[in-house]
């Protein structure tokens, strides 16, 4: 699994993965676990071992730890990536490299979930599946297949709704 983690309004990349013997393991091999006992959880990142207190609030996670409360939320790296300067998410799905499109998956006024394929780009001879940053409507594409753009540019846009 791989995203961000939101702690106090800061983002903080993590990706995690099941490891072989249980629990989860960092990228880099260091096992990752979670332990509830009595009240508290015992959160383990290799060696260093914290006792915390956690409350959920809806998708909002409080924990408890060395006597501040910090608010945790998750965010899917496609999510993330679609949000603009002030947090919010904008539906735009931007290029991530300069390349050319392929292939455009989603028409105008298709409805998408979240994570769907809307646009195959090609960058140094591999491609690159595009998904919806949010669920809603597709709008035009602003590129047509064989057409250049820089990194950044906005390819296509998700309207809200859909």
């Amino acid at each position: 699994m791989q995203g961000y983690l939101i702690i106090d309004e800061a983002a903080h990349a993590l990706a995690i993965r099941p490891a072989a013997g249980g629990g989860y393991q960092l990228p880099d091999g260091t096992p990752l676990s979670l332990r509830e006992s009595e009240g508290w959880t015992r959160i383990q990142v290799g060696e260093i071992v914290r006792e915390v207190e956690i409350a959920v609030a809806g998708e909002t996670v409080w924990i408890h730890l060395e006597g501040v409360a910090h608010e945790i939320t998750w965010r899917s790296a496609i999510e993330h990536h679609a949000r603009s300067a002030d947090g919010k998410a904008d539906g735009a799905v931007r290029a991530p490299m300069p390349g050319a499109v392929a292939k455009v998956l989603a028409q105008p006024g298709d409805a998408v979930r979240a994570g769907d394929a809307v646009m195959v780009i090609e960058s140094m001879k591999l491609e690159t599946t595009l998904r919806a940053p949010l669920p809603g409507t597709v709008g035009r594409a602003r590129f047509a297949v064989g057409e250049s753009f820089e990194r950044g540019a906005v390819l296509i846009e998700i309207g809200e709704g859909g």
